[in-house]
């Protein structure tokens, strides 16, 4: 078996190297990481755990803050879309397609939608011949809301201009579905004119359109019970192939390029005449109408 006791001399040694080394007692290793009272290494331990929380807290923040952000653009592009918000104005038209034309002068009103771009209305305030008339469309084919509708009818009333909105009906969609959404975008209250259905080919439906007829008239008669007796807008030759004599006690306007359209039983409102309309401020040819048999704004007019 080996000595393990180490000689006295070595034993003396260490004693003294380590009494005068630290003056103090063994087991007194914490007091040399200390300083003032702090122990250095749990005040540095608590600074780098402070400097993890607040770092997780703003990287947890910022990407709250960010879906909040994506939700809000959301929320505006949606409403944009539904509600007719006003834009920045579209590239096209960039200029008036005929520019260099004189203005159109012989006719009374007109109407519009999306596909004659954004009006620019301010120009429509110079024009020496203004509309006395707009009817803008509110609901396209298959029930879209118009995008320019919103905007247009706002403007055109700035200008004193007497604003109405029309409907194109469609065979796709229930009668109770097109009122809906007429309904959801037009302020009834603000509204000058009567309102229109327009019934034309694109009105129709891949399959079956056995009930136009009495799809039309059943839209005319809500309109007419809920909100005011409406016009009926159709070309000529779809008119009296498609809903004629029927349809015949509802106020008609008819488009008819050429020739003044004549409808057995009825006498005609409104003719639109042509669709290659120059008017001050409307930079794509535009829609021109004409009251026709002695009626006039009085007969448009809603009369609330």
């Amino acid at each position: 078996m080996e000595n393990t006791e180490a000689p006295k001399e070595v034993r003396k040694k260490k004693k003294k190297v380590g009494t005068k080394k630290t003056g103090k007692k063994k087991g007194s290793r914490k007091s040399k990481k200390k300083k003032g009272g702090i122990d250095i290494n749990s005040l540095s331990g608590w600074i780098w755990s402070a400097l993890i929380v607040l770092v997780v807290c703003l990287l947890v923040g910022g990407y709250a803050g960010f879906n909040l952000w994506k939700v809000s653009q959301k929320e505006d592009s949606q409403k944009t879309k539904v509600a007719g918000k006003k834009n920045e104005p579209p590239a096209w038209p960039r200029k008036d397609q005929q520019e260099g034309k004189p203005f159109s002068v012989d006719f009374d009103g007109v109407d519009i939608s999306r596909f004659q771009g954004r009006v620019r209305w301010k120009e429509v305030s110079k024009a020496e011949v203004k509309p006395k008339f707009v009817y803008a469309r509110a609901i396209g084919t298959g029930g879209k809301v118009d995008s320019e509708y919103l905007l247009n009818m706002e403007e055109g009333k700035k200008l004193g201009i007497k604003m109405g909105s029309y409907l194109v009906f469609t065979m796709g969609m229930s009668v109770d579905a097109q009122i809906d959404s007429f309904c959801k975008v037009v302020d009834m209250e603000k509204q000058d004119l009567l309102p229109v259905i327009d019934i034309e080919m694109g009105s129709l439906a891949d399959g079956d359109n056995v009930g136009l007829k009495d799809s039309v008239m059943r839209l005319a008669q809500i309109m007419d019970f809920k909100y005011a007796r409406p016009i009926i807008y159709s070309n000529y030759h779809f008119y009296i192939t498609r809903l004629s004599p029927e349809l015949n006690e509802y106020p008609l306007w008819i488009a008819r390029y050429g020739k003044e359209p004549k409808i057995e039983g009825t006498d005609i409102l409104m003719w639109q005449f042509t669709d290659k309309g120059h008017v001050r401020g409307f930079w794509i040819p535009t829609d021109l109408n004409r009251f026709v048999n002695g009626f006039g704004m009085d007969n448009i007019e809603w009369k609330k």
